[in-house]
């Protein structure tokens, strides 16, 4: 019940879950977002220069505040979200999904969108791999304005 027990207490600090149960959250987004070393390294340099992202990292390693109120206004959207939050190799997961910085969210956007698949089925791809607060709102609105999404 390793699993179980591990997902049901806090973890003590230094703990690695990537690493104990052998999880690479990598390999489910690799297929979406990052195709190769280089995007991997883009991704990762983003990530770093990202201030929304710089307070997320920040409390994932120090931890979160005891209150709603005592966090930054930066983190508030992912509030709800710190206890499936991590880090591993450079990079911000929510579960198995890779956190998508500012600074690249049009470009996975335009990425999602591009084959003009509709709400339903652009929505099932974002939640296998990515990230970001308000994503699916955003696909849902720009979906409704776009008339091959529509027709999907």
């Amino acid at each position: 019940m390793v699993l179980a027990d591990t997902l049901s207490r806090s973890c003590p600090p230094g703990t690695d879950l990537v690493e104990d149960l052998g999880l690479d959250p990598l390999a489910t987004v690799c297929s979406v977002v990052i195709h190769s070393e280089g995007t991997m390294e883009k991704y990762q340099v983003v990530t770093a220069g990202d201030k929304e992202l710089a307070v997320i990292r920040r409390y994932i390693k120090s931890g979160w505040p005891m209150g709603r109120r005592s966090c930054a206004s930066r983190a508030l959207p992912y509030w709800g979200l710190r206890n499936s939050l991590f880090k591993y190799n450079g990079v911000v997961f929510y579960g198995k999904r890779l956190v998508i910085p500012v600074a690249l969210r049009d470009e996975v956007w335009k990425s999602l969108h591009s084959g003009h698949q509709g709400v339903t089925k652009m929505l099932r791809r974002a939640v296998e791999s990515v990230f970001w607060p308000g994503l699916r709102s955003l696909i849902e609105k720009r979906c409704v304005s776009c008339e091959p999404c529509r027709a999907a």
